[in-house]
């Protein structure tokens, strides 16, 4: 979404028990999002909810849903903290990037991404050695950070770290919209 600023941080939490259930799945079974979308091509990722452009299914990965209940409420908490209307998700995933891997710079261009909010939940890597940009503004972000970000302006990653970079990423749809451009 076009948010007024590049990114907002949210809050901060703690992922120590999210790096635990992680170890239980396998980050190679899935691979739609690196697959459909070059860009990601570098990335492997473990689907919660997955929604297409506007209009499709939303699909939800009930096993992996499960096992990152709490998190998945948590934070749609924070999130509705900030914002008054009722959320949905229409995406949520676990995106890890190998080390010493690079996102080339793109925006979000489907017409979906007009009228949903992209969070990021840092949760592993070494942050000291990301550069995350977003319209050339470097991401002052630090594990267990929570952050949303306007993934309508060019965005992208150049890791140097020695460890696997690790994000949840949600996006939300008002209910409103979501009853607008779905269920028309």
């Amino acid at each position: 979404m076009n948010i007024y600023s590049n990114y907002n941080m949210l809050g901060s939490l703690n992922s120590s028990k999210v790096i635990e259930k992680l170890q239980q799945v396998d980050w190679d079974m899935w691979t739609l999002r690196q697959d459909s979308f070059p860009v990601h091509k570098k990335t492997h990722s473990v689907p919660l909810y997955w929604g297409g452009d506007v209009g499709s299914d939303i699909i939800s990965y009930k096993e992996n849903c499960s096992l990152f209940k709490e998190e998945l409420n948590a934070i749609k908490n924070l999130f509705d903290y900030f914002y008054s209307d009722e959320f949905l998700y229409t995406k949520a995933l676990f995106a890890q990037l190998k080390k010493q891997e690079s996102i080339d710079s793109h925006y979000d261009s489907a017409e979906i991404f007009s009228i949903t909010h992209r969070i990021h939940w840092c949760i592993e890597g070494d942050y000291s050695k990301l550069n995350f940009l977003v319209d050339g503004e470097r991401l002052n972000i630090r594990k267990n950070d929570i952050f949303e970000m306007n993934n309508k302006k060019y965005h992208s990653v150049d890791y140097s770290g020695d460890e696997s970079r690790i994000h949840m990423i949600c996006d939300f749809i008002s209910k409103k919209n979501y009853n607008k451009f779905w269920k028309e």
